[in-house]
């Protein structure tokens, strides 16, 4: 499965994204994230091994998630 450890900017980006309200996909993600990596590991317990060794972890600045896969679904 795959995973992306989120970094974020600054520590008020996470409390400020988790809040957003918009009208737009991805119009005012740009300044709160900073980046991100993505794993492919075999659980979510693996991926935060890896997340915890990224420097803005130890603030707080990182989050992982799982992608949803939508692999099977035929158009």
């Amino acid at each position: 499965m795959k995973y992306p450890i989120l970094i974020y900017g600054n520590p008020e980006s996470r409390a400020i994204w988790e809040g957003l309200t918009t009208d737009r996909p991805f119009a005012e993600a740009k300044e709160l994230l900073a980046g991100f990596f993505l794993l492919e590991c075999e659980s979510i317990e693996r991926a935060l091994d890896h997340a915890a060794r990224v420097p803005e972890a130890e603030p707080g600045l990182v989050e992982v998630r799982p992608v949803l896969d939508l692999g099977g679904l035929e158009m």
